[in-house]
């Protein structure tokens, strides 16, 4: 009888570093880039910094992109939900009134037992009406 035994690190298996042959290192240097840039970081400052191919480097960014997208979908508002509008950006010339140009957006935020806010979602929407 044979048994194959696996030498696979079995600590990254449901994580985002799962059948990666990057090291978990250079994945650490990603999160650490991605997180303190101060727009998005681009695959090629990325990849000079980390010392992999731009090709990797891209396939790291979206897989990581991927995960931070994913995340939104799990968690739900529960408890008191405040909800408030509000525009964002300059006022665009030539025009008057609320919000004067401006991008709309909808906030909506939870508070727990103790009135302490809790999570928050915020949608970007066309118009207020």
């Amino acid at each position: 009888m044979v048994f194959a035994v696996s030498t696979a690190d079995t600590s990254t298996i449901g994580t985002l570093f799962h059948d990666s042959r990057v090291p978990l290192r250079k994945w650490f240097w990603v999160l650490y880039g991605v997180s303190t840039d101060k727009g998005s970081i681009s695959a090629l400052r990325l990849s000079k910094l980390i010392g992999v191919q731009w090709l990797t480097a891209h396939k790291m960014l979206r897989r990581l992109r991927i995960a931070m997208s994913h995340r939104d979908s799990i968690y739900r508002l529960t408890e008191l939900v405040e909800v408030d509008d509000a525009y964002i950006g300059a006022n665009k010339t030539g025009k008057a009134g609320r919000g004067g140009g401006q991008t709309p957006v909808l906030v909506a935020i939870e508070k727990n037992e103790e009135g302490k806010p809790g999570f928050v979602a915020i949608e970007v929407l066309d118009s207020l009406s």
